[in-house]
């Protein structure tokens, strides 16, 4: 089911004063302080920050994949945080897509395979699905044949550009990538990275988590994460396709620089 979506601008997300701290056998370790963070429709939203800055544990927060110790977060004017596990699980289902480091695919399933039965947990009829999935394997330039092997059988960026179907399969209203280049080399990481510049200019808004300064050139909104917080914001604009070493790049490397990177 294809969902009504506000205007391209508005918050999909909106979280305050969101804290997560993880308790060890001697100390408490809090790795996000009252955290402030909207999330617009329509962005490309790159989260960086260093090393053990807490990147994934916001991503995780912001879709519902882990509770905070503290805080409120809504989407789409729903708050999330107090909801029960499973309602919370029906909710990532129907609005949220994810792509992991690892593709996660089933490895005895074919590709396609794969993404059915990602779809069917939305209760959707099998012919169905097969034409959207289809639909989706065309746009990240994967062929019939190819979406008939198993992720043995194929490369690490076709296997993740899979996920990236299974993520899409469902309508999300947001896409949550975790360093969904981290594994890959670097021609297959600008696969990716270009069927994500594909989905943001046909509309899709993504979060993605990475440390690689590439990856967050695509995006048309970088914020970084430092000591619990965001401590900036770099507005890039929608990319075009240029060779990222212009303009775009010294906007990106003054930002990181200003941001201690």
């Amino acid at each position: 089911m294809a969902h009504s979506h506000p205007p391209t601008g508005t918050a999909i997300i909106s979280a305050r004063g969101l804290t997560q701290s993880f308790r060890t056998a001697d100390r408490e370790q809090t790795v996000l302080n009252g955290l402030d963070v909207d999330i617009r429709r329509g962005d490309f939203t790159a989260i960086m920050g260093p090393s053990g800055a807490g990147k994934s544990t916001l991503l995780y927060a912001l879709a519902g994949l882990e509770r905070p110790t503290a805080g409120i977060i809504e989407f789409d004017g729903e708050t999330i945080t107090d909801m029960r596990d499973d309602a919370l699980a029906v909710f990532r289902r129907a609005h949220c897509g994810f792509v992991f480091q690892q593709h996660q695919l089933l490895e005895r399933m074919s590709l396609i395979d794969n993404v059915i039965v990602a779809g069917a947990l939305t209760m959707r009829s099998k012919p169905r699905i097969t034409a959207k999935a289809r639909e989706l394997f065309s746009l990240v330039h994967l062929d019939e044949r190819a979406q008939a092997r198993t992720s043995a059988q194929v490369s690490g960026g076709e296997a993740q550009r899979t996920s990236i179907v299974r993520a899409l399969i469902n309508d999300p209203e947001l896409v949550f990538a975790d360093e969904p280049t981290g594994a890959l080399n670097s021609h297959n990481s600008q696969a990716v990275l270009d069927v994500f510049c594909t989905l943001h200019a046909n509309g899709q808004s993504i979060v993605m988590v990475t440390h690689d300064r590439h990856s967050a050139l695509r995006a048309n909104r970088v914020l970084y994460l430092r000591d619990g917080a965001i401590a900036g914001e770099c507005t890039l604009g929608a990319w075009d396709g240029d060779e990222p070493y212009g303009e775009r790049e010294h906007t990106l490397a003054v930002f990181l620089n200003e941001m201690g990177w």
